[in-house]
């Protein structure tokens, strides 16, 4: 399944809205604490982003998140890989079945780096992808 598909965009869109209302509902912070966090000048499109990374060759898929350039990221994700390091044993094993070529990466969600984590877990959660079994959001379970 693409992330072009519009039914999983769709899919996505309703995870998300439903997350954002009940963050609002549950808001604690004031504007002005809120906007003391954000930083100060606009960062790149490609930080804190949720990232989708899926092996074409059995279709399993990893998602996360990241608050440096996802290029940074996916170049370390794959150098890790490449060296036998990666933190998620099972997507390692299908690097050194299938390769490099096999492996496909995209951004399917901007966020606020306040709501990065909240916003990858809701994707977990929906999406349910298959290498991210054994994690949880921002830390990792022994």
């Amino acid at each position: 399944m693409s992330y072009n598909d519009p039914e999983l965009r769709s899919f996505v869109k309703t995870l998300l809205k439903r997350s954002h209302d009940e963050r609002v509902a549950k808001k604690t912070m004031t504007r002005e604490q809120r906007s003391s966090l954000l930083p100060k000048y606009p960062k790149s499109l490609e930080q804190n982003v949720v990232y989708m990374v899926t092996c074409e060759a059995n279709g399993k898929r990893y998602v996360g998140s990241t608050e440096v350039p996802f290029s940074h990221r996916m170049s370390n994700l794959f150098s890790a890989m490449k060296h036998g390091r990666c933190h998620v044993k099972e997507m390692q094993r299908d690097y050194v079945k299938y390769g490099a070529g096999s492996f496909s990466s995209v951004i399917i969600e901007r966020s606020n780096p306040l709501y990065l984590r909240t916003t990858e877990k809701v994707l977990i959660e929906g999406l349910r992808p298959e290498y991210n079994v054994k994690h949880a959001v921002g830390r990792r379970i022994s």
